[in-house]
């Protein structure tokens, strides 16, 4: 009931998108992955559903009461079986118990900090005392609104702040900053041709990228090509049509995609991650195996030129290779 009141009144707010992520809905059993959490190779099908409902999140409100002067043993399991997901994210939090659960939040804060997360300063405590009638019917007082708005509001700013930091940083598995992303000094660029700016050009490119060959629209797919693109793809190995390993021109990218959109199944996708970036080149890497569930392993590479696709190329791993054998090379040609 108190997750419930915290929802409503964030609703009210209309500056993010709130939900409650109720522990008890995901069944997690007390901790049993055999590799540590910070490698991201999650066996059980409990983790890799968790890890997909946390993923999805950019910033998160902890509601926790206090046992013995810490958080439930619940929330702590929890927690505990992810990491990535929870990296570079903002934390509030609202507490309720006997001394309104500040000791609980106190080691929630410790926890967060070792997971990466940024942990905002307001807080909501709540007493069983006060807040609860006979120690069971949640009536909060009026007091703790403007708190709950102070720290919803730190809560959002740090979110979006960490998300754009998620999208132009690449960590290490201990959530140390290992690449970040260089701005584009290219002559004509202009002043507002920053980083971010790039990087949220490319991903909205890919996503229509994505979106169009879903939809078998050749045209839009087009529309994102450079005129003289170049493409490099060994899907040509599962064609009929002979074509080129790279293939040059737009004239030349249309008709191998118009062939892929009508010889190829669609392949196994999983939500694009933050592309990794040197301010020129834009790369994805989507892995044989994710918490999200199984893709098409392969790596794709895309220079963008006044915002259009230049040079795009794919490489493909084991996976990838795989398919390839079983199809043999009827279709390839080399250049």
């Amino acid at each position: 009931m108190v997750a419930e009141w915290v929802l409503g009144q964030a609703n009210k707010r209309g500056d993010a998108e709130y939900t409650v992520v109720d522990i008890a809905e995901y069944n997690l059993p007390l901790f049993d992955e055999p590799i540590p959490p910070r490698m991201s190779r999650y066996q059980g099908e409990h983790t890799k559903a968790w890890a997909t409902v946390i993923d999805r999140y950019d910033a998160f409100v902890f509601v926790t009461p206090e046992y013995n002067h810490s958080i439930s043993a619940a929330l702590k399991n929890a927690i505990d079986y992810l990491f990535r997901e929870w990296q570079h994210k903002a934390a509030g939090f609202v507490s309720y118990g006997a001394d309104k659960g500040v000791r609980a939040v106190e080691h929630l804060r410790q926890i967060v900090g070792e997971l990466a997360m940024a942990d905002v300063r307001a807080k909501v405590a709540l007493s069983l005392r006060s807040d609860f009638e006979n120690f069971s019917d949640f009536k909060p007082r009026d007091h703790h609104m403007p708190l709950l708005d102070a720290m919803l509001d730190e809560v959002v700013l740090w979110g979006e702040a960490l998300k754009l930091v998620r999208e132009t940083h690449r960590f290490n598995p201990m959530g140390q900053p290992i690449e970040k992303m260089a701005p584009i000094s290219d002559a004509g660029s202009g002043p507002s041709n920053t980083a971010p700016d790039l990087i949220r050009s490319a991903i909205e490119i890919a996503d229509r990228w994505n979106a169009a060959l879903a939809a078998g629209d050749i045209d839009t797919l087009t529309t994102l090509y450079d005129p003289e693109v170049i493409l490099e793809s060994p899907a040509v190995y599962m064609l009929d049509t002979l074509f080129p390993g790279t293939m040059h021109g737009i004239k030349e990218v249309r008709a191998f995609l118009n062939a892929v959109i009508q010889q190829v199944p669609l392949p196994l996708t999983s939500r694009r991650p933050p592309p990794l970036a040197d301010g020129r080149l834009f790369m994805w890497e989507f892995r044989a195996r994710t918490a999200g569930g199984d893709s098409r392993d392969f790596v794709e590479v895309m220079e963008l030129r006044n915002n259009l696709i230049f040079q795009h190329r794919f490489y493909w791993g084991w996976r990838g290779i795989s398919s390839l054998s079983k199809v043999g090379t009827k279709g390839s040609s080399s250049r």
